[in-house]
């Protein structure tokens, strides 16, 4: 799968804490369930993503995909205790 097929997609970030020049290693997994490892950003200069957060690639420039917040909870909040 070409990566610009990977924008569009939700992803989550697995390690670092990303923001506007700092990627961080996101996890995106494809429509035929294949999990990909992509460095991304914040399309916004203002805006950080966290471990555990999920987002929305929205565009892909070089090797850095930049992304929004998809709007959904870390995956951790999702578990009752």
């Amino acid at each position: 799968m070409a990566q610009d097929q990977l924008v569009g997609l939700h992803g989550h970030i697995v390690v670092g804490t990303a923001s506007r020049g700092h990627p961080a290693r996101t996890r995106v997994r494809d429509f035929h369930g294949q999990d990909h490892y992509v460095m991304a950003e914040p399309d916004m200069a203002d805006t950080r993503f966290a471990e555990g957060d999920e987002i929305l690639l929205v565009r892909r420039e070089g090797q850095i995909f930049r992304a929004i917040s998809s709007g959904a909870p870390p995956f951790s909040q999702w578990i009752e205790r």
